[in-house]
């Protein structure tokens, strides 16, 4: 039986939030786990433009999409869009009900807090997003991934490729995930070229979230000892 993970692409998708879970899972599929199929949709099939200016063809629209076992919400500039139409949202709240397992990458974690799936769920969001989407009702926990039930959230844009190990980890075990790391020679150096006083240095968030953003409790207690 074909577990079909579904990538939403919509317009303002951050790439990176969807590229980099794509290549592990890809890895994953062609590799190890032939049952796996790797999807991309939209709204519609039109070409969808991310904010950096790479543009992205979605392989199916919500009206021709085959059944999901794995439905992935990137993050990007355009969830605001998304989120403020309901009908588009009432779609998407389908296939988060439908779906086996629900992951989201920065800030796609507003996109499934609009559907009304997370109420009192446990997830996280980029981190200088993390106050706005508490403001909408949002329990949010201040760590790089999140698994509570079925739910799977990564922190920031890079995040996703983390938040994909974990989920290749989590269904067909550590030793296949390593394989999918090593195949794809995920190590990132030890190198932190950030510390606590460039955070202040930062350009405005286009969210708002206040003018004191706090770093997430994961990096204080990695990164900025």
């Amino acid at each position: 039986m074909v577990k079909t993970i579904g990538f939403f692409l919509f317009n303002g998708v951050q790439p990176l939030d969807f590229v980099g879970p794509w290549d592990v899972f890809n890895s994953w599929a062609k590799n190890f786990s032939p049952d796996v199929e790797c999807i991309t949709f939209g709204e519609t099939t039109e070409q969808v433009k991310s904010p950096n200016g790479l543009s992205f063809q979605p392989q199916y629209s919500l009206s021709t999409l085959p059944p999901l076992t794995y439905l992935l919400i990137p993050g990007g500039e355009g969830t605001d869009q998304v989120c403020e139409d309901k009908e588009l949202v009432a779609k998407l709240g389908g296939l988060v009900t439908q779906a086996e397992a629900v992951l989201t990458v920065c800030t796609g974690a507003f996109i499934l807090q609009a559907t009304g799936a997370v109420d009192g769920v446990d997830t996280t969001t980029y981190w200088r997003a993390a106050d706005v989407l508490r403001s909408k009702g949002g329990r949010v926990k201040g760590q790089r991934i999140v698994k509570d039930g079925k739910f799977w959230s990564g922190g920031g844009v890079s995040s996703g490729i983390d938040l994909a190990l974990a989920f290749v980890s989590s269904v067909s075990g550590r030793g296949v995930a390593g394989k999918v790391q090593l195949m794809i020679e995920y190590f990132p150096p030890q190198e932190n070229y950030a510390d606590r006083s460039l955070v202040d240095q930062l350009p405005t968030y286009r969210r708002g979230g206040g003018d004191k953003q706090e770093l997430p409790e994961y990096l204080k207690d990695s990164y900025f000892k």
